[in-house]
């Protein structure tokens, strides 16, 4: 890649994810990966904050379909240069930033 053109690494450090930059550094080198973690995690985790993990979560198929419709569009415009988990990351990472709204929203809902 030319100077010039940014890389993946270079959207997630936007978002402070230098953790999770450099476990993508290293994935290829010498050990295997622990096993992913399951069930509810502690809100006091010892690893890095932005370390892998997987969750189970259930969700509406329209929602779901809508967004994996949302990853692939970002991830075929930006050509691949930026993985799928990191576009999911930044998607999900700004619906986060919408709490508010959608806690009246659903507040308005059970009302």
């Amino acid at each position: 890649m030319s100077a010039s053109t940014p890389s993946w690494k270079d959207a997630v450090n936007h978002d402070g994810d230098d953790e999770l930059v450099d476990v993508l550094r290293n994935r290829g080198g010498g050990g295997s990966p622990a096993p992913a973690k399951r069930g509810k995690q502690p809100a006091t985790s010892s690893g890095p904050a932005d370390e892998p993990t997987t969750r189970s979560w259930y969700l509406a198929r329209s929602v779901a379909e809508e967004l994996s419709e949302a990853c692939d569009e970002l991830f075929y415009d930006l050509r691949g240069a930026i993985p799928k988990h990191v576009i999911l990351s930044h998607l999900i990472r700004e619906g986060l930033r919408h709490k508010a709204k959608v806690r009246e929203k659903l507040t308005k809902s059970v009302s």
